[in-house]
């Protein structure tokens, strides 16, 4: 008994795919759910019931016969039939799939016909879920269009009705134009993936060069920064040691010449100081006879010394002193005289008096000057 396709699932990484799939079930009235990888897939069917599922082959995390075996052996997951979306049907992949339990093929990008008879086998039962039978292969055939599909047979008495023509190949045209545009654009994005899987292979090529040159620079010891100042002062006392150096073998050179010169005089002057070196040995026996011998001179000589010393000392003091005397004299004297002229008025007495007064004082002072 036929059963009429409502729902679908489409499983595919490519969303060009998905969108050109999608549009042309829509086209059929089928509610279309999309996915994006075999897990998601998984999920779906566990929660939802499509009345059929579309599945590509080559997907990222597990490809459609992975999937495919996962859904038919998981009690969780609904079973609805499953068709083999692919670019990549071989005989080897359909026998594969009839081992799994897939019901079909239908060849990417589709034709309107190949899909118009997987859903027709679907509906009518030829394909159940589990079942291995195949889709037939896809012609090139024009396909029918929705419009056409879905219209009863015409009777060939009734008159034409030109507006429907004119719908159903507009209809027609649209999807006709949708598919050839689809295609196209399946075909660009196959082949721009295949450019971009060579981009990234030769990336990774360039990637693991560079790494190995990387991993070589790492190994090779860091360069240490050139100081200018630095190297100057050790190249200024590389030089200064050479040259040290140079000299210092010169100036060993000239000093064993000039030894070998000087070799005869240093040996007789060698000669000499021994020699004064034995007599000077008897040193201290010999100053102390000088000093025995020169004593007592020294002591005649410093009492000498001392005697001139001390009679130069009382005839300057004798000399001060009689400076002295002479100056006392003379000022008694000029008191005598005054004296002697006030007593020529006064009395003989008086007289007498101050010249024994005058006399006494001269021999005070000589004898205090004296003494």
């Amino acid at each position: 008994m036929a059963q009429p396709i409502k729902t679908a699932l489409i499983v595919d990484d490519s969303r060009l795919a998905r969108v050109a799939l999608s549009k042309l079930l829509a086209n059929r009235g089928i509610k279309v759910d999309m996915v994006g990888c075999g897990e998601e897939g998984l999920e779906h069917l566990r929660r939802h019931q499509p009345d059929i599922v579309f599945m590509d082959y080559m997907m990222p995390d597990m490809d459609g016969f992975e999937a495919s075996r996962r859904v038919l052996a998981d009690p969780t997951c609904h079973k609805p039939p499953i068709v083999m979306y692919t670019s990549q049907d071989t005989e080897e992949d359909r026998l594969k799939a009839a081992e799994i339990g897939i019901s079909g093929f239908l060849s990417k990008p589709t034709t309107l016909s190949a899909l118009d008879e997987v859903l027709q086998a679907v509906a009518s039962g030829k394909m159940r879920p589990g079942a291995s039978a195949a889709a037939p292969t896809p012609t090139t055939t024009s396909a029918p269009t929705a419009a056409a599909a879905k219209a009863p047979a015409a009777d060939p008495t009734a008159p034409l009705d030109l507006q429907a023509v004119e719908e159903a190949a507009r209809v027609a045209a649209r999807d006709q134009s949708e598919y050839v545009a689809l295609h196209y654009f399946e075909q660009l994005r196959d082949e721009l993936q295949s450019s971009l899987q060579q981009v990234r292979n030769e990336l990774g090529a360039i990637a693991q060069q560079v790494q190995g040159v990387e991993t070589a620079l790492a190994q090779l010891p860091e360069p240490q920064r050139i100081d200018l100042e630095e190297l100057e002062v050790r190249l200024g006392k590389l030089a200064e040691e050479r040259a040290e150096s140079i000299a210092g073998g010169v100036a060993r050179s000239a000093a064993a010449a000039a030894a070998r010169a000087q070799a005869p005089q240093l040996i007789a002057d060698a000669r000499q100081a021994a020699i004064d070196a034995v007599e000077l040995a008897n040193l201290p026996g010999r100053l102390q006879t000088l000093v025995d011998e020169a004593l007592p001179r020294l002591r005649r000589e410093l009492q000498t010394l001392m005697q001139q010393d001390l009679q130069a000392a009382l005839t300057a003091a004798l000399d001060e002193r009689a400076e002295r005397l002479e100056s006392r004299l003379l000022e008694a004297a000029e008191h005598a005289a005054s004296a002697e002229l006030r007593a020529r008025s006064g009395s003989l007495l008086l007289k007498a008096a101050l010249a024994g007064i005058v006399a006494g004082t001269v021999t005070a002072l000589v004898i205090a000057l004296l003494l």
